[in-house]
């Protein structure tokens, strides 16, 4: 992965590099969830009702990735969700200036 994203492609090569490395192909992935957690990622699901604004979290807690997302969510958007803060804990630190974030 390249020390400073700049730009999509390099977004986009990350993704595939993240593929590629976790052996997953070009298909849907079935169940994420057990991808990430099988690649040490620590996934919570918890119930969000009072906050229409939070949608998705990724952490480090203890040297331990983690990403929570709202249990109650239609699929899709769990997923989508899930795989954004997957990008923000591979990305980490290393988007550019004036690269939004989301």
């Amino acid at each position: 992965m390249p020390e400073l994203v700049s730009d999509i492609a390099q977004i986009e090569d990350a993704a595939e590099a993240v593929r590629k490395a976790w052996d997953l192909g070009y298909d849907p992935i079935p169940d994420l969830i057990d991808v990430l957690e099988t690649h040490g990622i620590r996934v919570f699901m918890i119930e969000v009702n009072a906050d229409p604004k939070f949608n998705g979290l990724a952490a480090s807690v203890n040297h331990m990735p983690v990403i929570v997302v709202g249990s109650n969510w239609a699929g899709d958007r769990q997923r989508f969700t899930l795989a954004h803060e997957l990008g923000h804990l591979m990305l980490g630190d290393r988007l550019a200036d004036g690269i939004n974030e989301e």
